[in-house]
């Protein structure tokens, strides 16, 4: 049984869709749409309500999807964005990505012992295109058990290339 968790035509429910469609979940799962709303924004350019509204409300309705669905789903995979390694102009992106990473791990933490395992896979946009290949991550997370609390960046390698923080 696979629960899906995200918008419709969102990226996150085309990735829980071809797993739906190419895997047999044998257990209780779910794929939680974990990507932030986007306000791209130089740091002095945001208010508090930006952080509320793009960061800490979001943060909240997240922890408490995953505290509905914890520990009755054995194998969860939230799907979110590599904007917590930083970006240019992704402030308040970034801020909800560490939380998002930091509210997953320590879910992992605490389930441990009951046999759950939580993930995330990190994209650098929530480019529709990017479906398949987290679908392939996806799909073999919410099939074993062997790996918890871990953030899989899903990029092909591009943030090991450095180029936002180098000029050329």
């Amino acid at each position: 049984m696979l629960t899906i968790v995200a918008p419709p035509g969102s990226l996150a429910e085309a990735i829980g869709q071809l797993v739906a469609a190419r895997h047999d979940v044998l257990v209780p799962a779910a794929i939680i749409d974990a990507l932030p709303p986007a306000r791209a924004a130089p740091l002095s350019a945001l208010s508090d309500a930006d952080f509320e509204a793009g960061c800490i409300a979001p943060l909240a309705d997240l922890a408490a999807v995953i505290a509905q669905l914890l520990p009755g789903h054995r194998h969860v995979v939230l799907i979110g964005s590599s904007a917590g390694l930083g970006d240019w102009d992704a402030a308040v992106h970034a801020a909800f990505a560490a939380g998002a990473t930091g509210l997953m791990r320590s879910a992992a933490l605490e389930y441990a012992a009951e046999g759950v395992t939580i993930n995330m896979i990190a994209l650098p946009s929530a480019d529709i295109a990017q479906a398949e290949n987290a679908a392939v991550m996806a799909g073999a997370l919410l099939g074993s058990g062997a790996v918890s609390g871990q953030v899989i960046v899903c990029d092909g390698g591009v943030n090991l290339r450095m180029r936002a923080a180098r000029p050329r």
